[in-house]
């Protein structure tokens, strides 16, 4: 939809990227049967993240980052707030735990404020096939956070994800560039 070519090296990389959230999320996927709405809607989410990619790099925006992304948030707690509120009771945050809450006030500054931003701008730097693998370390970044902030579990499931996410992002990112290094060290 942007005229990107899709060479290789990000196949490959998003092969191996994808296997390394099949590896983290495997075994969370039968539960996909027991609330198909639940998938549904991450798929409709993923979507309309592609969509929203799409049309940040192909506008020019003439406000800066940091409040099309304060805007894109408020704009999206609204509805999101009220559909909260009719599937669930209103939340008891003084019943919260420290860690949770913690765990609550990391999820607000670091993923939902500043991520997003970077996001944003490493879509108007880079290709957005780039930026997009990029996001594969998402669930990466969410697994070792929980682990410590709640202390939970880390095993060889979240380590080989982690690898392979990791492998997935040097074949889109370096691999490409190693000609170019040589040629740099000849000169």
């Amino acid at each position: 939809m942007l005229g990107e070519a899709i060479d290789k090296a990000k196949v490959v990389g998003l092969i191996i990227g994808l296997s390394g959230l099949a590896v983290l999320i495997g075994p969370d996927l039968m539960a996909v049967n027991a609330s198909p709405a639940g998938a549904l809607s991450m798929l409709c989410a993923a979507i309309t993240w592609a969509f929203g990619t799409i049309w940040i790099k192909r506008s020019a925006w003439s406000l800066p980052v940091a409040s099309h992304v304060a805007w894109q948030l408020l704009v999206a707690a609204l509805p999101m707030t009220l559909i909260a509120l009719w599937l669930e009771p209103f939340p008891n945050f003084f019943a919260l735990s420290t860690s949770a809450t913690i765990a609550l006030v990391y999820l607000y500054l670091f993923p939902m404020s500043f991520c997003q931003w970077a996001y944003m701008k490493v879509v108007k730097m880079l290709p957005a096939s780039i930026a997009a693998i990029g996001t594969l370390m998402v669930p990466i970044f969410g697994v070792y956070s929980s682990h410590l902030i709640l202390s939970e579990p880390v095993g060889w499931r979240e380590l080989s994800a982690l690898i392979l996410v990791c492998s997935a992002l040097a074949c889109v990112l370096v691999v490409p560039n190693l000609p170019n290094l040589g040629k740099a060290k000849k000169n």
